[in-house]
């Protein structure tokens, strides 16, 4: 992001910003799918669902904020009236964009490195709370497998079928 921030200029031309964005689009795939990674391999199995949500809840709050935040830095330094004014504003936004992005590199390089531990076995569930490591399974009525339909006495059609409560 520094990178763009340095090159642009009201006149630059397209292909001197095309590695900055390849590069940041590199940065992007190289971070995000990593993340989720971690994300989900800190969590039991049975909590991925809650750490997935958290964390694209987090990331989609992490863009509104910046975007909001480059986006007043950019309205306060520059504008759409002409080309300079445009780049005024925008290089002060990418910078500080830059910025954030450097700081929080150096907030997850300081972040403690957690140790992943072994789930207990279905032997060593407590008792007291009430899990059974092997419930009993009982088999499922037909009656309870069968689509049910209420309509006011009309026939229903569900899953392909005509379902008549009348007959």
């Amino acid at each position: 992001m520094g990178w763009l921030a340095a090159v642009t200029s009201p006149t630059v031309p397209y292909l001197t910003l095309v590695p900055a964005f390849v590069i940041s689009g590199i940065g992007m795939s190289l971070f995000f799918a990593p993340v989720a990674n971690v994300v989900l391999s800190s969590v039991r199995r049975d909590q991925e669902g809650i750490a997935s949500g958290a964390n694209n809840a987090i990331r989609e709050l992490g863009g509104v904020f910046g975007i909001a935040v480059l986006g007043a830095v950019f309205a306060a330094r520059g504008g759409y009236a002409s080309g300079t004014a445009f780049v005024a504003g925008l290089a002060p936004a990418v910078w500080v964009g830059a910025a954030a992005v450097a700081a929080a590199s150096a907030a997850a390089l300081l972040l403690p490195r957690l140790r992943k531990t072994a789930a207990p076995a279905a032997t060593e569930l407590d008792p007291t709370l009430g899990l059974d490591p092997t419930p009993e399974l009982s088999p499922v009525p037909a009656s309870a497998r069968e689509p049910v339909a209420v309509a006011s006495g009309r026939p229903v059609k569900m899953a392909g079928r005509d379902l008549d409560p009348t007959r």
